[in-house]
C-alpha cells in the first residue's frame, strides 16, 4: 500500500485541461521524478502527462497494448472512522476479465478508421508499448489523487466511482519509456467487488472514455 501512496503523492497536482497540450521544454521544465527526459505536459487530457520532448510521437502508427496490470489495487472502504484504504485482490478471472475489456476499449477506438493498426508483435515500423495498471478504486466517488494538499478536485456525483489509472508509452524497439501518465475516469455504475458483472460493467465505462481521450491525442499529435 506505501507504493500505492508514492505513486499518487509523487505525481503533484491535477491540471485542468483549458487549452491545447504542449510539453514543457527548457531548463525550467519540470521532470517526471528520478528522470531527466520526461517532462511534464501542460493542459493535459489526463491528470497528469509527462513525455520527451524530443520525440517525434506522429511516427508512431503501430500499438501494442500488454497486459493490464491489476496485482496492487488500493479501495476505500467505510468504517467507524471514515474512509480508509484496503487493498483489493482480484481472483484470476476477475483480473483476466478486467484485462480483456481495457484490452478490447482500446484496440476498438484506436483501429477505428483504419489510421492506426493493433499488432501481437513488435513490428518493422514504429512501434508503441501501452503499459497500464488500475491502481486504485474508489466506488463511493472518493478521488484520493483530489485530496492531496495542493491539488484542485475534480467534481463528480457521490453516485459515480473512481478508477486510477497508471501508465507508460514505450518505444518498442529501443524499450525506451517516452511518456508517462495518471489519470482518473468516474462511471456512473456502481464498483463493488461483491458484484463481479456490475464492477464489469462500470470497468468497462471506465475504459472506454479513457481509450476515446487517448484516440483524441493521438489525432491531435499526427496533426500537429
Amino acid at each position: 500500500m506505501k507504493r500505492l501512496m508514492i505513486v499518487f503523492i509523487s505525481i503533484g497536482m491535477i491540471l485542468g485541461c483549458t487549452g491545447k497540450p504542449e510539453i514543457q521544454k527548457g531548463d525550467g521544465a519540470e521532470r517526471f521524478p528520478g528522470s531527466g527526459d520526461l517532462n511534464r505536459i501542460d493542459n493535459s487530457f489526463a491528470d497528469v502527462a509527462f513525455a520527451n520532448p524530443n520525440i517525434d510521437f506522429s511516427r508512431y502508427k503501430s500499438f501494442i497494448v500488454t497486459p493490464l496490470y491489476l496485482e496492487e489495487i488500493a479501495l476505500t472502504t467505510s468504517n467507524v472512522n471514515g474512509k480508509e484504504m484496503v487493498s483489493w485482490t482480484l481472483a484470476e478471472e476477475e483480473k483476466s476479465a478486467f484485462q480483456k475489456i481495457f484490452n478490447s476499449e482500446i484496440g476498438k477506438e484506436i483501429v477505428k478508421g483504419g489510421k492506426y493498426t493493433m499488432a501481437l508483435e513488435i513490428q518493422d515500423a514504429p512501434t508503441l508499448l501501452l503499459m497500464c495498471s488500475v491502481v486504485a478504486v474508489f466506488p463511493d466517488g472518493v478521488n484520493l489523487v483530489g485530496e492531496l494538499p495542493g491539488t484542485g478536485s475534480k467534481k463528480h456525483s457521490r453516485l459515480e466511482g473512481f478508477v486510477t489509472i497508471v501508465g507508460a508509452l514505450m518505444d518498442a524497439h529501443s524499450k525506451t519509456v517516452i511518456a508517462r501518465f495518471v489519470d482518473s475516469k468516474s462511471t456512473r455504475y456502481k464498483i463493488d467487488p461483491a458484484n463481479p458483472k456490475g464492477s464489469d460493467i462500470a470497468m468497462r465505462d471506465v475504459f472506454s472514455s479513457w481509450a476515446k481521450d487517448l484516440r483524441v491525442r493521438i489525432d491531435q499529435i499526427n496533426s500537429e
